[in-house]
């Protein structure tokens, strides 16, 4: 199927699950064994990211957006399973949103108690500066997940597309705290794109006291027309 209709099927999909819910909740993970996310986590990613990534190859060629909202379901990895982490040619950590998307599938669908041991065997053959940097992803991700759900953006769907662009706002700055601002980018970069882009289209709607549905379903379709 062609990539871009991919991405059109799903965008609609995409803005109408921030709609009715904000942010979508992820069953409880716990801690891993290995550590735990910053109380206070730094705007800057820690350079075992960086010295690990940016700057060894070229940037990736833009992906279709991988948006739990309309992914499909996917197994829970384990021994023999499929792979979350790659690396490069230098055998450094490759981040980008299909790494992301199969790396919360690892934390969601593994059960808490078993994450700790599936993540090791993830990590197993990786290059030992790939492997620790993965690892402090999978932490980070766990406290940016946590912090999510206690944000004001988990609170209440918004009520109109305003308030959904400060939302997505806060959410993108709840990221970079996490994860730095370049590794979120590479991380949630096109999902943001799309449901920023959904949202603008939904804000200057030409029917402005229309339901809020409505508005999702044009802007899907200026979406498509517009790609």
């Amino acid at each position: 199927m062609n990539a871009c209709l991919v991405a059109g099927c799903g965008v609609l999909l995409v803005v109408v699950a921030f709609w009715v819910k904000g942010l979508e909740e992820k069953p409880g993970s716990a801690p891993l064994v290995t550590g735990s996310a910053p109380a206070t986590p730094s705007r800057t990613a820690p350079s075992l990211w960086l010295d690990a990534r940016l700057g060894t190859e070229p940037e990736p060629a833009p992906l279709p957006a991988p948006v739990e909202a309309w992914m499909p379901p996917v197994q829970a990895p384990s021994s023999g399973g499929g792979r979350v982490f790659g690396v490069d040619l230098a055998g450094n950590l490759k981040l980008d949103e299909r790494m992301r998307v199969a790396m919360e599938n690892l934390v969601v669908l593994t059960p808490p108690e078993r994450l700790a041991n599936v993540l090791d065997e993830q990590l197993a053959g990786l290059p030992p500066k790939a492997a620790a940097a993965a690892r402090d992803l999978v932490v980070r991700y766990q406290g940016y997940e946590q912090a999510q759900k206690l944000s004001s953006s988990s609170a209440k769907a918004p009520l109109v597309p305003e308030e959904g662009l400060a939302e997505l706002d806060e959410l993108r700055a709840l990221r970079s705290s996490y994860f730095g601002e370049e590794v979120a980018r590479r991380l949630y970069g096109e999902e943001e794109a799309v449901t920023r882009r959904l949202l603008e289209l939904m804000r200057d709607d030409p029917v402005p006291d229309a339901p809020m549905e409505e508005k999702a379903v044009r802007a899907q379709a200026r979406y498509d027309a517009q790609r």
